[in-house]
Order: C-alpha cells, then sequence, then structure tokens
C-alpha cells in the first residue's frame, strides 16, 4: 500500500513538473496538491506546491506551503529562504527577517540569507545594516553579484550615486548579461548624469542590443484592423497602478477617456493591490493581471486582445516588464510618465511629452523613440483628496525661513548640495529641512551632515525628517516649509506637485535633459517661470532673493492652491484630448504604411 501511494504521487508530482515547466500553473498547482494530499509529509513537494502557487500569484496559500514543508523539515534552507522572499513581498517584514536569521542560525555564511537580509534592510530603510550584511557577505565571497548589485542599490537609496554606480559596474563584470543589474545602472546614470546625455543614450541603446534585440524574431505581423477614425485599442501596462508617482500623473487619463474614441485596457503588474489600485479599476476599462505571467504570455494576452497602441509606463525602474515590448505585441508602442529617459528600445516608437520637458532640437538625439510633443503641459495630477489645507506661513512664526525639499536622496547630487550649502550662507539664520523615509537611518544622517559640514553649514541649520504614518500626515509636513528647493540635474515631478499643492512656491534649475527640465513645464503651466533659473549661480540668487522678501513668500503661499488648481496641472480633460488626439495622428501615419 506504501508503494503504490509513493508510485501514485509520483505521477503526480512528475505531471506537476511537466506543467510547471510549460507555464502551466494551474495545472501544476493541481498535480502538485494531489501528490502532496497522497504524500502529505514530503516536505519537498510542498516546497515545490508553493513555488508554484508563489509564481502564479497565490501569496498567502505559497506561504502556507513553505510552512507546511518546513514544519516537516525545520532545517530546510531553500524552504526558509524562499518563504522569506514570499513574506517580505507580501509586506511580513518582520517575519521574513525571522526566518532568514534562521537560515543564518544554520550557516553563518549562507550568501543568499546574508542577500536576502541586505535587500529587506535597505527596502525598510536600514541602509547601514544593508550595507553592514553585503559587507560581510563579500567577504565570504566577493564576486556575487548579487552582493554587488544589493550594495548599489543601498548605496543608491542613501544617494551616493558615485559609489552605486561603481557597483553596478562591478557587478555587470560579473556578469554582463544580467538584465536587472544593467537597468539599475541606466536608473542610476539618469539620475547621476555624471557622463553626457549621449553617452547615457549608449548605454541605454546597448540594452537594447543585449536583450531586446535577440526577441525580435518573436515579433508577428500585425493585422490589426486599419480603418483610420474607429475606436481605438489602448493598453497601459504597468507595475504602478497603486499609491505610486506614475498613477499620480496617470489616473487622471485614465478617468477621462472618451470611450468613443478609445477602449482602454490596463495590464497590471501590482503584486500589492491598494486603494489607488481599487479606484483605477473602478473606472471600468478591461483589467488584465500579469502577476506571475511570463512576458511571452503577455506579450500573447496582448495580440489577442488586438491592442492598437501599447503604453509603456516604467523604463528601466523597478518591476518594468520591457521585454514585452521587445517582443512587439502592438503596432505602436509609446512611452510615457514613468521614466524620464529613453527607454533605448528600437519596438518602442514614440515618447510623449511637451515642449518645455523637451524643446525641439534639445533631446531628439538621445532618445531612441520619436519625440510626440503635446500642445500643452505633459502633467496633469490627482491630488490626494485628503489632503490638509494649505498651512499659514512658517516663517510668521519663526521668525526665519525654512527652505525644504522631499525628494528622494539620489537627487541630491553634489551640485544640489553645494547650491544648497551657499544659499543657507547667503541667508544668516535660516533653516533646511529635508525629508526621505531613509532618512531615518543614521549612516545615511550622518552622511548628509557631513557633506554640509564640508561646505561650512552647521548640522543645527539642517533638520533630516524621516517617513510619516499617511499622506495626509506627509502633505502636512509641508506646513513648516516656506520655499522649496527643486534638485539638479534631475528635478522632482510628484514632490514639486505636492509642494506647490500645499502652497509651498519651488525653485528650479533648467537642465538640457527631460529629467532636468521637468521642473521647467510644471512651472510654466502655473505661471512661475521667474522661479525658474538658467544657472545654479541664478538659482541660488531666486532662492536668496525670495527668502528676503518674506511678504512675496506669504503672498505666494495663499495663493498657490487657487493658482494651481486654475492651471493646466489640473485640467485632466484637456491633457486627455490631446494624448488621445496624439493617439490618432500615430494611428494615421501607421495606417498609411
Amino acid at each position: 500500500m506504501e508503494n503504490e501511494l509513493r508510485q501514485r504521487a509520483m505521477v503526480h508530482l512528475q505531471a506537476a513538473q511537466a506543467a510547471a515547466r510549460a507555464g502551466q500553473l494551474p495545472a501544476a498547482i493541481a498535480e502538485y496538491r494531489a501528490a502532496a494530499a497522497l504524500r502529505p509529509d514530503e516536505p519537498e513537494i510542498q516546497f515545490e506546491l508553493a513555488n508554484a502557487l508563489w509564481v502564479s500569484g497565490q501569496f498567502a496559500d505559497a506561504i502556507a506551503a513553505y510552512r507546511e514543508a518546513i514544519r516537516l523539515r525545520p532545517d530546510y534552507a531553500d524552504a526558509l529562504l524562499n518563504c522569506g522572499i514570499a513574506l517580505a513581498n507580501s509586506g511580513r517584514r518582520g517575519e521574513a527577517h525571522d526566518v532568514w536569521q534562521a537560515v543564518l542560525e544554520l550557516n553563518p555564511n549562507d550568501i543568499d540569507a546574508l542577500n536576502n537580509l541586505a535587500s529587506l534592510c535597505r527596502s525598510a530603510g536600514k541602509i547601514g545594516e544593508a550595507i553592514d550584511y553585503c559587507r560581510r557577505a563579500l567577504a565570504i565571497d566577493a564576486n556575487h553579484v548579487g552582493i554587488v548589485n544589493t550594495l548599489g542599490s543601498a548605496y543608491d537609496q542613501q544617494g551616493d550615486l558615485d559609489q552605486a554606480v561603481a557597483c553596478y559596474r562591478r557587478a555587470l563584470q560579473l556578469a554582463p548579461h544580467s538584465i536587472f543589474v544593467r537597468s539599475n545602472l541606466l536608473l542610476a546614470l539618469t539620475y547621476q548624469q555624471a557622463l553626457s546625455p549621449g553617452e547615457v543614450y549608449d548605454e541605454h541603446r546597448e540594452w537594447n542590443r543585449l536583450f531586446a534585440e535577440p526577441l525580435r524574431a518573436e515579433i508577428q505581423p500585425h493585422t490589426n484592423d486599419r480603418s483610420p477614425d474607429r475606436v481605438l485599442r489602448v493598453g497601459y501596462l504597468s507595475p504602478d497602478f497603486r499609491q505610486h508617482a506614475v498613477s499620480f500623473f496617470l489616473e487622471p487619463i485614465l478617468q477621462h477617456h472618451d470611450r468613443g474614441q478609445v477602449e482602454v485596457f490596463c495590464y497590471s503588474g501590482v503584486a500589492r493591490p491598494d486603494a489607488v489600485t481599487a479606484r483605477i479599476r473602478s473606472y471600468g476599462h478591461a483589467w488584465r493581471e500579469m502577476v506571475g505571467v511570463r512576458d511571452a504570455a503577455v506579450a500573447e494576452m496582448i495580440r489577442q486582445d488586438r491592442i492598437d497602441i501599447l503604453i509603456e509606463l516604467s523604463g528601466h525602474t523597478s518591476g518594468n516588464r520591457l521585454l514585452i515590448f521587445a517582443r512587439k505585441p502592438a503596432p505602436i508602442q509609446v512611452a510615457f510618465l514613468g521614466y524620464l529617459n529613453t527607454t533605448g528600445l528600437d519596438a518602442v516608437d514614440y515618447r510623449m511629452t511637451d515642449a518645455w520637458a523637451d524643446p525641439p532640437g534639445m533631446t531628439d538625439p538621445v532618445y531612441s523613440e520619436k519625440i510626440v510633443r503635446l500642445p500643452r503641459c505633459g502633467w496633469c495630477f490627482h491630488p490626494f483628496e485628503e489632503a490638509p489645507p494649505v498651512a499659514p506661513a512658517p516663517h510668521e512664526k519663526n521668525g526665519y525661513v525654512t527652505f525644504g525639499s522631499f525628494n528622494k536622496l539620489s537627487k541630491l547630487s553634489a551640485a544640489v548640495i553645494e547650491a544648497w550649502a551657499t544659499l543657507l550662507k547667503n541667508t544668516p539664520g535660516t533653516r533646511l529641512l529635508l525629508k526621505w523615509g531613509s532618512l531615518a537611518d543614521e549612516s545615511t544622517r550622518q552622511r548628509f551632515f557631513r557633506l554640509f559640514a564640508e561646505r561650512g553649514v552647521e548640522a543645527r541649520r539642517i533638520e533630516l525628517a524621516s517617513g510619516t504614518p499617511s499622506m495626509a500626515e506627509h502633505l502636512g509636513t509641508y506646513g513648516r516649509i516656506d520655499l522649496g528647493l527643486d534638485t539638479f540635474p534631475y528635478n522632482g515631478a510628484t514632490t514639486t506637485c505636492d509642494a506647490l499643492w500645499m502652497g509651498i512656491p519651488v525653485v528650479t534649475l533648467a537642465g538640457n535633459t527631460h529629467a532636468g527640465r521637468i521642473g521647467v513645464s510644471l512651472l510654466h503651466a502655473i505661471g512661475l517661470e521667474d522661479l525658474i533659473a538658467q544657472t545654479p549661480e541664478q538659482y541660488v540668487h531666486i532662492a536668496t532673493a525670495l527668502a528676503r522678501d518674506p511678504k512675496r513668500l506669504s503672498e505666494l503661499r495663499g495663493g498657490m492652491r487657487a493658482r494651481v488648481a486654475g492651471s493646466a496641472l489640473r485640467e485632466p480633460l484637456s491633457l486627455t484630448r490631446a494624448v488621445e488626439a496624439a493617439y490618432r495622428q500615430m494611428w494615421h501615419a501607421w495606417c498609411m504604411r
């Protein structure tokens, strides 16, 4: 009887493994469950079942199966490692930490556990701990690509882009075909801009050569109905249909699409849906889940949906699915919003922007896509519905002006620190408030205090704040700022819009790339062109003059929300119609080929 049960379980297990290899996850899961029912004491079956459940997006069931495998074999290191990953990706960081620590108790030199703990600490903003775990791991294996990449990501989050880029380049020396490391490098180079725009463009084109060109053979002929004025089937593909900067700007368009012009399909890679996900789904567009679905299968899904225009919203940021676009499942593919640089892909035809972020002739040579400039500002945002009212100007109570920036630390370049230090020295008594989640980390805090001290600014004039429990509280923190300072050469977008909505005027510096001209586009849209500097010296001069003119600061603050509300930044219908008109022009051009 025992042998018969074992043989029947083996038949199911082999069928499950074959289905899993073929990407037939529902069938694989059913077969694994059948095998487990026959052999409930086999931890390996539970482990493979958990893996299939995880890949299919059934995270809670996957964790339960991993837990069962661990119960059956407490020293099952692979199950512990994967269970920790599933827990971490489900937001259960404390449990993940405990599971990986259990692996280290079994083997203090387990590289994967050290790497996972480093990544967990980094994502939790504990940058110093993350770096320590990385160094501990590299002492065991100095050539471990994953660890070197994780260390680069930690430095990136700390704002030390020089160190981050060095790590990514080292990782690529070890593994030239690591797609994720190369995308990390491209994003860091976009922030850093130590290279010329042309050199950064060449790096993006290398990504295309290595990863996209080999997939050209999978591109199929497009048989879409070429009627020029029919309703277009438009797909938006993103892992960020959630509380994220992309949705902040995309949602107004999804909300206002004319269904007589476009039929919208959302291809979602959101692993952990939230209230924003639910709101976007409520608009009633076709919704397709991509979590756990392979790139080739998603491309086929898009072809089956007969999508005419597919919108790329992530670029080389986390969770991107650029290899879907490399397969060109839609005849027209367009980059928009989510990445402030070229994708580098031959398969992406267009990039939508505006003439302020991308003046004609300035940035065209460094895009692999053809530039389509909308006739108005390319940005429209959806303010947080529970945003508090604009607070009184804090200088009126404090007796001094407070500058502030809530931008990501990787945007705080050496040139930015230099300009802010000069500004503080020009305006005795003023303060600077910086806010970002990883500023809770002591090593990160000390790094920024040191950077300012090296430029003659005392720590007492710098306040470093970290995360707040809610979006409403985060926005409320703007009530402590008199004047916002944009970053360069990579400007803020969401942070600038948040600041403006909360009444804060923002000074920006116009650069020579799209990432360095977002502030130009936003301030032009609300009629505050006099806050746009052309040089770092002028940037400091504008901010200094405003700090010495508290009356104007108060006047700007008092009218800022009404100014924004009456501007193009709050005209979603206008932007949506401009976007739809651009889609129609692209479609007409394709129909005439």
